[in-house]
């Protein structure tokens, strides 16, 4: 089955520039520097005026999953602080409309071999990046409604197991780095 078949393919773009006076309303965005396996926070992404109401094809649902188009294949679903943000460009946003939940298929996203596949296409072309058409066109094996929970569970424990370790590993960081300054630093802190 294709990607198509069980999602809707959105291209981010650049917000449209403001005529001077229109009004306009200040929109959080999201760049590819922004997405990894998450989605950074709301509160950290750059904002932007724009005039008018932006596409609703341009803006994060919960459950949408973004994909960076460029360079490495990074894919991170959006959860409910992401509503309404802005997909900047060289980003893809995937909807997923049938049963497969988003979790399932940014994971999948995330493989190195989907990686490859889609990195292939535009091994040959003038623009490093791949198309909206590259996705819908990627093909995977139909598994039952239970399976995908299944497995969907599987990655979202994991992906929640790995977000606590990074949490860990930095404040384990963070300790060493303030011991090591308070043993060396030769002016009182306050």
């Amino acid at each position: 089955m294709l990607l198509s078949e069980i999602a809707e393919v959105f291209s981010g773009r650049p917000p449209q520039k403001v005529d001077e006076g229109a009004a306009t309303t200040e929109i959080p965005i999201v760049a590819m520097r922004d997405v990894g396996v998450r989605i950074a926070p709301r509160d950290v992404l750059e904002t932007v005026e724009v005039g008018g109401d932006p596409d609703p094809k341009r803006r994060l649902q919960a459950g949408d999953i973004l994909v960076t188009s460029r360079g490495r294949v990074r894919a991170a679903v959006a959860k409910d602080e992401h509503v309404d943000v802005l997909v900047g460009p060289n980003l893809m946003l995937i909807r997923p409309i049938g049963g497969y939940p988003s979790s399932l298929l940014a994971a999948f996203l995330r493989h190195p071999a989907i990686e490859a596949r889609l990195l292939d296409l535009t091994a040959t072309s003038g623009t490093p990046g791949f198309t909206m058409d590259d996705i819908r066109s990627l093909e995977l094996e139909p598994v039952t409604a239970e399976r995908a929970k299944q497995l969907a569970e599987l990655v979202e424990e994991t992906d929640a197991y790995v977000r606590e370790i990074q949490v860990g590993a930095g404040r384990l960081n963070a300790a060493a780095v303030e011991a090591v300054f308070s043993h060396l630093d030769v002016e009182p802190t306050s």
